[in-house]
């Protein structure tokens, strides 16, 4: 369900911006935020984890306040921001703010929207007293830290030399690299990848052969009507939770499956990952004449992390 005034199309622009990195810190701004009350026509915007918790709500009054200052909030990163307007409210302090609207846009600590809640979602999320000021704080921490290791991940598979697809648990798009956006377009002759055309061709098994070679048990798939040989490979968390999947393709069968990175006989996804990290950092200090913090800004990850993978790697620096 839309909220008023919104339709789905405009729902998918708002969620799915699929030409920019969506782990870039700098995506999203202040005055982005700040749309969102009129394009949702609402007078609050929930701010939620990764873990659907409620870090704190925003309010128009707050927003409009602390942009006034245009020359002190244009120079702070947007999870500062936001972090800074989200307050945590009461019961009772809420219920006036919930009276007009059934459902509420909810964003995350970086000003993306995650979708929407219920009014009933919103006020149960704010009566639970288990929400102390450290653990708002801890998962505040904790979605800024995974920002930066998704920011670093989504490097190294853009340098990873083979055709890359991923899509969250429920199918939708949340990656693809130069080299898929290559293949597709030769493939089929379009100006621009169709994100929900890759998805239901991905989805669709009537669309799709399911296929092995003998001996090796290695396991592959091949698109019938695009004619893509692919692997699929499950993403999971820390709790072993699948939460997507990363498609890698190959020109042809002996790309796909005799030499595919990701086969059974071959090195593992974390090795790929780690030899294309590696290859990425040297680059980038190459570029940047060995200073260890000139690459550290380039690729906007924190100093001490990018120290910690130059020794994990054994790469020389300054």
């Amino acid at each position: 369900m839309t909220q008023k005034g919104i339709d789905q199309n405009e729902m998918k622009e708002l969620l799915k911006e699929y030409e920019e990195n969506p782990f870039d810190p700098n995506r999203k701004n202040p005055a982005d935020v700040m749309r969102i009350f009129f394009q949702f026509n609402t007078s609050i915007i929930p701010v939620i984890s990764r873990r659907n918790i409620l870090l704190g709500i925003i309010t128009k009054e707050a927003i409009t306040a602390e942009m006034s200052d245009i020359a002190r909030f244009s120079s702070v990163s947007i999870d500062k921001f936001i972090s800074k307007i989200a307050r945590k409210f009461s019961f009772d302090e809420l219920i006036p703010l919930v009276t007009e609207n059934r459902e509420f846009t909810v964003i995350n600590l970086f000003g993306e929207i995650q979708g929407s809640w219920s009014r009933l979602q919103l006020l149960s999320a704010c009566e639970n007293e288990s929400l102390t000021a450290e653990t708002i704080e801890s998962e505040v921490d904790s979605q800024v830290e995974e920002q930066k290791i998704q920011w670093m991940v989504y490097h190294v598979l853009e340098h990873i030399p083979r055709p890359l697809y991923a899509v969250n648990e429920k199918g939708k798009t949340v990656f693809y690299n130069l080299h898929f956006e290559d293949m597709y377009l030769s493939k089929t002759g379009k100006a621009e990848v169709d994100a929900k055309h890759v998805e239901t061709v991905l989805s669709d098994k009537s669309r799709n052969d399911f296929l092995h070679r003998e001996g090796s048990g290695e396991i592959y798939f091949h698109s019938k009507d695009i004619g893509w040989y692919y692997e699929k490979i499950p993403m999971k968390d820390s709790r072993d939770n699948v939460n997507g999947y990363l498609y890698y393709f190959g020109r042809d069968i002996n790309e796909s499956v005799k030499e595919s990175a990701f086969s059974m006989n071959g090195d593992s996804l974390i090795s790929i990952l780690e030899n294309a990290e590696r290859s990425v950092i040297v680059k980038t200090l190459d570029e940047c004449a060995k200073d260890a913090d000139a690459a550290a800004k380039k690729l906007k990850v924190p100093k001490n992390s990018f120290l910690s993978k130059i020794k994990k790697y054994g790469i020389v620096a300054e």
